[in-house]
């Protein structure tokens, strides 16, 4: 009657693909022998690359701990390149007599150092940005939004918070191939809200290029990815409004409606651009009482100028002044400092 051998149910490895520099674990299950009792299972990794294993020449990574019927050995893979490895499982019995080499494979990457993937998208600040990069060896992600109805295959990421509201063009020009451009909210990528995409900007400008209104303080993410699996040097462009300027008044008068000034002002103030006026706010303001109608140079050092009404204020400084909607604070000589 022949001698029953140690056999291995299965033998897996969880997580099947890592990083460089990550583990993984090794388990042989369901591990038995009908004429004799299990009393070790050695895992190996193969070192001839061939798939074959053999004993003499492969790596012994350890024994695995035993629970019933199942062993496990934790491995880690620092040092290793990037690429396929393939492990194996042997038990064997107090007789000394061994299973067959059972195998699996593990898939080894390099580290996402770049913004190929979602969650590594590129930070950008500012409201005037051009930045270059690349989607050549990128790829799109389970889950990731098509973008234009484009077929794509080789997308980046990059993330961009608006510092103000308004419009705000989004382009891929200088880019080296037919791009496609997406741009969405939210924070993961199975579930992003289009805000909007483009394929090109004409028949003959294969680059892409959208604009819509921003809100400020709002995460934008922004995608790019090539035509039909097209990849190549990107650029991306983006010019939005600028954040609001700090500014502080020379002059304050209080009309009916207002007893709210600036603490602070500016002896020389510097000329605001007529382009700025839309990007200026107010900022340290305290109260101060006064007469309904009236002016009054507390806490300014120079006499301000009263005005009959918001009207007369409003008529009285155009581009080179600014101009504050609001009920409750009439501001003059308004300036940057």
């Amino acid at each position: 009657m022949p001698v029953p051998n140690p056999v291995i149910g299965s033998f897996t490895l969880s997580p099947t693909s890592v990083v460089i520099g990550a583990s993984t674990t090794l388990t042989a299950s369901n591990v038995t022998d009908g004429g004799s009792t299990i009393n070790a299972v050695k895992f190996y990794r193969d070192a001839n690359s061939n798939g074959t294993f053999e004993v003499a020449s492969d790596t012994l990574l350890g024994t695995g701990a035993q629970n019933g019927t199942t062993w496990t050995l934790s491995t880690a893979t620092t040092g290793f390149a990037a690429g396929t490895y393939t492990y194996f499982a042997v038990a064997s019995d107090i007789a000394a007599v061994s299973s067959a080499a059972s195998k699996a494979t593990l898939t080894v990457t390099n580290p996402v150092t770049n913004n190929d993937n979602f969650a590594n998208a590129t930070v950008l600040t500012g409201s005037t940005i051009s930045i270059a990069g690349t989607t050549v060896g990128m790829t799109r992600q389970t889950g990731e939004p098509v973008i234009a109805n484009g077929t794509g295959g080789h997308s980046i990421w990059y993330s961009w918070t608006a510092p103000a509201a308004g419009t705000a063009t989004f382009t891929t020009a200088g880019s080296n191939f037919d791009t496609l451009l997406g741009v969405y909210t939210g924070t993961s990528v199975t579930s992003l809200s289009l805000k909007k995409s483009n394929d090109d900007v004409s028949s003959s400008v294969l680059t892409s290029k959208v604009s819509f209104k921003v809100s400020k303080g709002t995460t934008y993410k922004i995608a790019i990815d090539g035509y039909a699996g097209a990849s190549g040097s990107t650029v991306l462009n983006i010019t939005a409004p600028a954040g609001a300027a700090t500014a502080k008044a020379k002059h304050a008068a209080v009309t009916a409606d207002a007893t709210v000034v600036p603490t602070t002002f500016s002896d020389t103030p510097v000329a605001i651009a007529a382009a700025s006026v839309a990007n200026v706010e107010v900022a340290d303001v305290a109260t101060v009482t006064a007469a309904a109608g009236t002016s009054t140079t507390t806490p300014f050092a120079s006499s301000p100028i009263a005005f009959s009404s918001k009207r007369h204020w409003a008529e009285s400084h155009k581009a080179s002044h600014v101009s504050i909607d609001d009920a409750a604070v009439k501001l003059i000589d308004l300036d940057l400092l």
